[in-house]
């Protein structure tokens, strides 16, 4: 059930980085763009958000858990030089025995990079994608004040007993999104599917805010 997920998880991914692709616009801004490249790879993150991100995993964080880059091959060619997706998880579905009902089952962080440096106006583009993928989420959102240039956190549509949301912030021509999702241990593996508890969106929105915090940070290792 859990590779399941992972899989729809990985396909939700890829189809929220299509969208914001289409986002791009004109803008008559003319700045020079403060990254000409996506990272190498995901290493510059797991010490950027490792406090981040041990502690939204809680009980079940693993050391050797890393960030490593989701499979893009559905992408668009001319989305593969621009666009960069890695991904951490941790837990499964069966509990160990000192896990309690309510404990995490799961917990997964996919960071996203969408550099927009190939725009005749790379910041100008950025700004308009940013405001678009902003203006039409559809779930409950709010501004963020103190992550990169701009930024703002939207409450993803909750699916069964997982809770998903989302942490975008921008700096000049980059946008990185951080999506957390979380599930906890239910009475049994045959309880009926419930809405994620408020405590859980709680802890989930927690988390991509407080790993999107950290990235913002960090950003120039991260971009190394």
């Amino acid at each position: 059930m859990k590779i399941t997920r992972a899989s729809a998880f990985v396909a939700y991914l890829l189809a929220s980085s299509i969208a914001l692709a289409g986002c791009s616009g004109s803008h008559p801004q003319e700045v020079t763009p403060r990254f000409d490249r996506l990272p190498k790879d995901c290493s510059g993150l797991n010490s950027v958000t490792l406090t981040a991100v041990r502690t939204f995993a809680g009980k079940i964080f693993d050391a050797g858990s890393k960030f490593a880059t989701g499979n893009n091959s559905e992408l668009p060619p001319s989305m593969k030089s621009t666009f960069m997706n890695c991904v951490v998880s941790f837990g499964g579905p069966i509990p160990s025995p000192n896990q309690a009902v309510g404990d995490p089952s799961s917990r997964q962080v996919a960071v996203q990079f969408m550099d927009y440096v190939t725009s005749s106006d790379p910041v100008g583009s950025a700004v308009n994608s940013f405001a678009q993928t902003r203006d039409e989420f559809h779930g409950t959102k709010a501004p963020l004040a103190d992550i990169g240039d701009e930024a703002f956190t939207g409450v993803d549509s909750t699916s069964g007993d997982t809770a998903s949301v989302r942490t975008v912030f921008r700096v000049a021509n980059l946008i990185v999104t951080v999506i957390t999702k979380g599930e906890n241990h239910a009475e049994s593996a045959t309880s009926d599917l419930q809405d994620p508890t408020p405590e859980l969106v709680n802890e989930v929105k927690a988390g991509a805010e407080s790993v999107a915090r950290a990235a913002a940070n960090g950003i120039d290792k991260v971009m190394q």
